[in-house]
């Protein structure tokens, strides 16, 4: 009973905040983990499949790829579209400017964030679509 409650609330509240932005749609990053699947599911409820990108953002070499699979397949099973975009390069070109082997893990692992939301919020600005967040906390 709340689970669907909980639902119903969260699909309402997708709804009306992609209405009142008057967005055509969501961007998400899906990494092949509960989190990004469930808000995956529930942007196709609240906007309907055609409505919903997911970016898969991989660094290859670092990103396992049983999530890169597992990612591939939701989004296989909700049918919506998704683009794959190696995050390995940008970092590199960071790694050319910053110091990035002297930074804590920490650091380096807020950069590797920062850098998939901004590819979020590019292709959110480019469709006039919302970036869905997927985090759990």
């Amino acid at each position: 009973m709340v689970k669907e409650v909980a639902e119903t609330l969260i699909v309402k509240f997708i709804k009306d905040q992609a209405k009142a932005a008057g967005a055509k749609g969501a961007v998400l990053g899906l990494s092949g983990g509960l989190d990004s699947a469930t808000v995956a599911f529930l942007a196709v409820r609240a906007l309907g499949q055609d409505r919903v990108l997911a970016l898969l953002l991989p660094e290859m070499g670092m990103s396992p790829k049983d999530d890169i699979e597992d990612a591939r397949e939701v989004a296989s099973i909700l049918k919506i579209e998704t683009k794959e975009i190696d995050i390995s390069k940008i970092l590199d070109r960071y790694s050319d400017v910053l110091p990035t082997a002297e930074a804590p893990p920490v650091v380096c692992g807020n950069l590797k964030a920062r850098v998939r939301m901004t590819i979020l919020y590019w292709h959110a600005n480019l469709l006039d679509r919302l970036v869905l967040g997927t985090g759990n906390k």
